[in-house]
């Protein structure tokens, strides 16, 4: 489980980038459903998914946003965010 996000320029970077790709694939709200379906299962603490949930709402995100019709992430789409979940989580380890 990813308990916080690492502190830092790498933890932001990392942040932002898997973000990105989460939101460009299934957009704002398919982002995040996912989010909190990794906090669901025990991926990610509350902690962690609020600072997610605050990064994918940021100021540009569209008023419009329709969370019931979101595209859902695929299997492979939810192994890359495991995979950055793990990196952040080994981060925290050093």
């Amino acid at each position: 489980m990813l308990e916080t996000i690492p502190d830092g320029y790498a933890g932001e970077v990392l942040v932002m980038e898997w973000l990105a790709t989460l939101m460009e694939r299934s957009g704002p709200a398919g982002a995040f459903r996912a989010v909190d379906y990794y906090e669901n299962v025990g991926w990610i603490s509350p902690t962690v998914e609020q600072r997610l949930v605050d990064v994918i709402g940021g100021p540009a995100l569209d008023v419009f946003v329709d969370p019931t019709q979101p595209r859902e992430p695929t299997a492979e789409e939810h192994a890359v965010s495991h995979e950055y979940l793990r990196v952040m989580a080994r981060m925290n380890e050093i």
